[in-house]
């Protein structure tokens, strides 16, 4: 199974590693599901370790997902950018048109995302793929 992981997915697997979107990136890294995510993740990605840990930690995360992950590029979605345009915040354009193009589930804890058939939490996609997923609210992301 395919999937474009958001960058809430990331951070929460890494500050809880117990947590569903643990579950999720520790299959993608081990290749039991394709994760792809977009340019616009990277760089979020990036504000956030450099700001809130520090450049090595960035330099690690970096280097995992552009081994492990498909990027997507913004010049293969402009089609998508355009027609989602004014349809989600600016911030999360590019996320939803990654999923759209490619047909595939956007994994992520965002509301911003709640009115596009594409989107699941990390929760819903465990279910969907037969994998006990945690049930406290906390954890659950």
């Amino acid at each position: 199974m395919k999937i474009f992981i958001d960058t809430s997915t990331f951070i929460w697997a890494y500050n809880y590693p117990n947590s569903n979107s643990a579950k999720i990136i520790l299959m993608a890294n081990d290749r039991k599901i394709d994760g792809i995510t977009g340019e616009s993740v990277l760089a979020e990605l990036k504000r956030y370790y450099t700001t809130y840990h520090d450049a090595r930690t960035w330099f690690e995360v970096e280097a995992l997902i552009t081994v492990k992950y498909r990027i997507i590029l913004r010049k293969e979605i402009k089609f998508e950018i355009s027609s989602l345009a004014g349809r989600i915040n600016q911030k999360d354009l590019e996320q939803i048109a990654g999923a759209k193009y490619l047909k595939i589930p956007l994994v992520a804890f965002d509301r911003d995302f709640e009115n596009f058939q594409e989107y699941l939490t990390p929760k819903q996609l465990l279910k969907k793929l037969g994998v006990i997923a945690n049930s406290n609210s906390f954890t659950a992301l």
